[in-house]
């Protein structure tokens, strides 16, 4: 490495060095002493002063890269009082501008990048050759926690897993369970050029229950349907030997043929109606929902009276913007949910008030309850707490699942509180402020 030597010793040596030639031509050529002494006194002047030119120049020089190395970038830089010194000064000046054009452009395109990468709703990984994580964004970090800078750092293993085997030289993918409540993940990593790995890692934990709610769904109805289909076309072929021989067994495996097909029709009726309400948005308009509740309470009267359940019910007047129609499905159906549970002799009562944001509807019947380990479930399609019970008393088990959907497709939700043999309370909350949908 060469020597580093300051602007002023290097102009030291060069006089020093030049005069010593020039005294030493001197003196071969025969000059006088006393004009020798004269020209080594005006090269010590001369020294002094270009000494003294050097330093100030380096110390302008040292000026200039102190304030840009301490004092920060945008710090103005000093001026010198030296022509050229001064036009370096100007020089670096347009370079810093530059530069500082180009270092905030840079951080704008990082951000940039950094944001749209976050807004994707998938996590990215970048891991160079060298097994560094060079890039993870905050979509991932926020679902798994810090990642270490290395790939031994990378939680979940089998995330890291898949990126050791994209590093080997071959593109890996897996599903995997992470988290707790476990969730379930799908990462797939690919070799890039250079050796680096870029891995894309997604949350498919809501696909997965939606296909699962699917597959259910499907054996569910196909189950609920050929039940009483099964029953009919039994009872059917009964009545057709039996109507001639024996009148008598002919009516009652007639009136089973009726039981079913109504069975079948409430079930063909409620998964119509679940239709309706994924495949289309409320047509909102206000509605007095004390009348609403009023007129379903008044046409479930007769069933309640016949199966000895008091029913009671108290509204105050609130109007909201909602789906009549849709509502009214609602209070149908939490109200045959409650009959159908709740024992002769005990009671259901209905109240209808409002808070400043919301409507709020209660039903609270006196029935067997709910296990606590069937509370999350209840709400799910063809989903029933007492299976047996339900069919004996015509449900469809789809009915829960209907007023959850009413509720979301409103803004609201419905939940439910119970103790097992001493009844539950459903409660459905529907904001009143809701001016911004349009049917289709």
């Amino acid at each position: 490495m060469a020597e580093r030597r300051s602007v002023a010793t290097v102009a030291l040596r060069w006089v020093v060095a030049i005069a010593v030639v020039v005294i030493g031509l001197g003196v071969a050529g025969g000059l006088r002493p006393a004009w020798l002494l004269g020209l080594a006194a005006a090269f010590v002047a001369f020294a002094v002063m270009a000494f003294r030119a050097a330093r100030r120049l380096e110390s302008s020089l040292t000026a200039i890269a102190g304030t840009l190395t301490e004092e920060g970038p945008n710090a103005p830089l000093p001026r010198s009082g030296i022509a050229e010194v001064d036009l370096l000064t100007d020089r670096v000046a347009e370079l810093k501008v530059r530069i500082l054009g180009q270092a905030e452009a840079a951080d704008r395109q990082q951000r940039l990048r950094d944001a749209i990468l976050d807004s994707l709703g998938e996590g990215v990984l970048l891991v160079d050759h060298g097994g560094n994580v060079a890039y993870v964004n905050e979509w991932l970090t926020g679902r798994v926690g810090d990642i270490g800078p290395v790939v031994g750092g990378i939680v979940p293993l089998a995330l890291q897993r898949l990126v050791r085997e994209a590093l080997r030289g071959g593109p890996s993918s897996d599903v995997f369970e992470f988290g707790t409540p476990p969730r379930t993940w799908e990462a797939e990593a690919k070799p890039l050029g250079g050796g680096d790995v870029l891995t894309v890692v997604r949350d498919v934990t809501e696909q997965e229950r939606t296909d699962a709610i699917r597959r259910d769904f499907a054996a569910s109805a196909s189950h609920e349907l050929k039940t009483p289909i099964a029953g009919i076309l039994a009872a059917a072929e009964t009545v057709l030997t039996a109507f001639d021989d024996d009148p008598d067994a002919a009516k009652r495996f007639a009136e089973q043929v009726l039981d079913n097909a109504h069975r079948l029709a409430s079930i063909v009726g409620d998964l119509l109606d679940l239709s309706r309400l994924e495949a289309s948005k409320p047509v909102l308009r206000p509605v007095l929902l004390d009348q609403v509740v009023e007129h379903e309470a008044a046409a479930q009267v007769e069933a309640f009276t016949e199966a000895g359940v008091d029913l009671t019910v108290h509204t105050e007047p609130v109007t909201a913007q909602v789906a009549e129609e849709d509502m009214a499905l609602a209070v149908r159906n939490l109200l045959e949910n409650a009959l159908r549970y709740t024992d002769p002799g005990g009671q259901v009562t209905v109240r209808l008030s409002a808070t400043a944001e919301h409507a709020i509807l209660e039903v609270v019947d006196t029935g067997i309850g709910i296990p606590m380990r069937e509370r999350p479930r209840i709400f799910e399609r063809f989903y029933r707490v007492d299976a047996a019970r339900s069919r004996s008393t015509g449900g469809t088990g789809l009915g829960l699942a209907i007023v959850k959907h009413v509720a979301e497709r409103h803004g609201g939700h419905v939940e439910v509180e119970s103790q097992l043999g001493r009844g539950s309370t459903f409660q459905l909350r529907i904001p009143l402020d809701r001016s911004d949908g349009t049917g289709d």
